[in-house]
C-alpha cells in the first residue's frame, strides 16, 4: 500500500499505462468523450482520426444531397455514382454528371430511403416512388403505392408508411417489383397502435418493423398468407428511417432514449453515450439521423444533426467488438454509400488506403475518408478524458505522463477540482509537445491539485498526425491534506 509520500500511476478511461491498476479507479471503462480521435483498443491508444478528400466536386447542380448510392448492374460492369438532390438526381462525377430525373423540388426534411433490386435502383421520399433501369431515365414507379419506406426482401418489394394509413406495409409479387395487385402481392397493418412505420430493415431472414414504441419481426411463410408478423420485446423503435443497421446477428438502431443491440429483443447499449447526445442534437431533426458501418475500424456510425448545425456533423461511433464508443465532429454530410474498395482517393496515390465509404453533403460535394486533413482544410482534433480519480480518497496529481509518437505538435492540457461537486475551472494555457516521428516521448505536466482531473489532448495544424499510446495520471494519496 504505497504511503503518502509514494506517487503511483492511475489508469487513463479505458486503459492506460499500467494494465493492472485497481479497476475502482476508473469508474466508466465503457466510453471516453472525445472528438476526432479514434480508439482501437478501447481507450488505451489514441490516434488522431483520418480526414477526408473530396471524391467529387462537381461542375454542374450544387444542391444539397438527400442520398447517394453506388449502382452496379448485374453484369458488373458500367458501375456508377447516383446522386439524389432537391430537384432531381444524376449519375456521373465531376463533368459527366449526367441528369436521369427531375421532380418537384424537395428539402432535407424529405427523407429518402433506396435499395436496389437485381439490375433496378428504387428510392422513395414519401412523395414518389422512382426506378433507374442503369441506361435510361429514371421513372415514376406508377403501379405502386407511395411508401416512404423502401427495402427489398426475398425478391419482393416492400413499401411501408403509407400516405393515410402510415401503419400500412405493402410488398409486390415475387420477383415483379411493377405488380402489385398479383396474388403473391398483398400489405399488412401495423394496428396494435396508430402510430407510422419509421425504418424497415433486413436482420438475417427476417424484415424488422420499427414503430415509435413497438418492433416486430416480419417473417415469409410463404403461400397462402405469405408473411406473419411477431411483436419483440421493445419499447423504443428506430428515430429515423436510416438508423437501423444490420452487421452479423444484430441490427442495432439509435431510438428515442438511447442505442439499441437487437437479437432476440432490443438491448440498451448507449447509457454511458447518451448523454453527451441529448446535450448536443437538433431534435426538431433528429430525422435526418442515419447510421453506416466503417468496417476496416469495426465500427457502427450514427450521424446526428447538432444544434446549430447546417447538416447532420456529430459522429456517434459503436466499435461492436470492444464496446466502446467515441464522438467526432469533423465530417459532416447528409448521406452515405459504401463504396467498392477498388477506388483510391484523388489525385491517386500509391500509399492511399482504398476508399470503402462516401458521404454526400449540403455543397453537393461527395467526400471519401482518408488522410489527414478536411478536404485540404485543417482539423481540429481533441480528445477530453473522463474523470480521473483516486479511490474515495483525496490526492494530488504529481505529474501527467503521455507516450506520443507522429509528427507536428500535440497540445497538452489538464484541469482539476476537489471533488465532484466543485465544478471544473476553465482550460489553463497548454503545453506543447513537439513529436518525433521515431521515438516515444514521454511529457510530464507541471503540478495541479486536486482530485477530479481531467486531460485534453489537441492539435490544430493541417498535416500534424500522432497517436498516443498510454496517459495517466501520477498521484500522492492524500497530498492535498497536507
Amino acid at each position: 500500500m504505497p504511503t503518502a509520500m509514494e506517487p503511483r500511476i492511475v489508469e487513463a478511461p479505458g486503459g492506460g499505462i499500467i494494465r493492472n491498476a485497481d479497476p475502482r479507479h476508473v469508474p466508466d471503462r465503457a466510453w471516453t468523450n472525445g472528438r476526432n480521435v479514434r480508439f482501437p483498443t478501447g481507450g488505451t491508444r489514441i490516434r488522431k482520426v483520418d480526414g477526408y478528400a473530396a471524391l467529387d466536386d462537381p461542375d454542374g447542380p450544387r444542391e444539397p444531397l438527400r442520398a447517394i448510392w453506388w449502382y452496379t448492374p448485374p453484369s458488373g460492369m458500367g458501375s456508377v455514382l447516383v446522386r439524389i438532390g432537391l430537384t432531381g438526381a444524376w449519375t456521373g462525377r465531376g463533368e459527366t454528371l449526367t441528369r436521369i430525373a427531375t421532380f418537384v423540388p424537395r428539402t432535407l426534411d424529405n427523407i429518402v430511403t433506396i435499395d436496389q433490386y437485381v439490375g433496378t435502383l428504387i428510392w422513395t421520399d414519401g412523395i414518389e416512388v422512382w426506378t433507374w433501369n442503369g441506361a435510361d431515365e429514371a421513372t415514376v414507379l406508377m403501379e405502386a403505392p407511395v411508401g416512404a419506406l423502401v427495402e427489398i426482401h426475398k425478391d419482393r418489394v416492400l413499401l411501408g408508411n403509407i400516405p393515410n394509413q402510415p401503419w400500412l406495409l405493402t410488398y409486390s409479387a415475387v420477383g415483379l417489383y411493377n405488380d402489385w395487385t398479383a396474388d403473391d402481392s398483398s400489405d399488412y397493418e401495423f394496428l396494435d397502435d396508430s402510430t407510422p412505420l419509421t425504418a424497415i430493415k433486413l436482420l438475417g431472414d427476417h424484415v424488422i418493423i420499427h414503430k415509435p414504441n413497438r418492433l416486430y419481426r416480419f417473417i415469409n411463410v410463404g403461400p397462402p398468407d405469405h408473411y406473419l408478423a411477431e411483436g419483440i420485446p421493445a419499447d423504443d423503435g428506430a428515430i429515423s428511417p436510416r438508423a437501423p443497421i444490420s452487421i452479423g446477428s444484430y441490427q442495432f438502431y439509435m431510438g428515442r432514449t438511447n442505442f439499441y443491440r437487437l437479437g432476440s429483443f432490443a438491448e440498451p447499449i448507449g447509457d454511458a453515450i447518451w448523454p453527451e447526445v441529448t446535450a448536443a442534437i437538433d431534435w426538431t431533426r433528429a430525422h435526418w439521423t442515419y447510421a453506416y458501418r466503417r468496417l476496416e475500424w469495426d465500427e457502427i456510425c450514427w450521424k446526428i444533426a447538432a444544434v446549430g448545425s447546417a447538416q447532420p456533423n456529430l459522429t456517434v461511433i459503436y466499435n461492436y467488438r470492444d464496446q466502446t464508443w467515441t464522438l467526432t465532429d469533423h465530417d459532416p454530410g447528409t448521406c452515405f454509400t459504401e463504396l467498392p474498395p477498388t477506388l483510391r482517393t484523388a489525385p491517386m496515390d500509391e500509399n492511399a488506403r482504398p476508399i470503402q465509404g462516401a458521404f454526400g453533403q449540403m455543397s453537393g460535394k461527395v467526400q471519401v475518408y482518408g488522410g489527414v486533413n478536411a478536404d485540404g482544410a485543417p482539423i481540429y482534433p481533441w480528445v477530453e478524458s473522463r474523470h480521473f480519480t483516486d479511490g474515495v480518497l483525496p490526492a494530488k496529481i504529481l505529474a501527467l505522463p503521455i507516450f506520443a509518437t507522429g509528427h507536428g505538435t500535440l497540445r497538452c492540457t489538464v484541469r482539476a477540482a476537489m471533488d465532484a461537486r466543485t465544478p471544473m475551472p476553465a482550460w489553463g494555457p497548454p503545453r506543447v509537445l513537439a513529436l518525433d516521428p521515431q521515438q516515444y516521448q514521454p511529457w510530464v505536466d507541471v503540478r495541479a491539485y486536486g482530485r477530479l482531473w481531467q486531460v485534453r489532448l489537441e492539435s490544430i495544424a493541417l498535416d500534424d498526425d500522432w497517436e498516443v499510446a498510454a496517459y495517466g495520471a501520477a498521484v500522492i494519496p492524500g497530498g492535498y491534506a497536507r
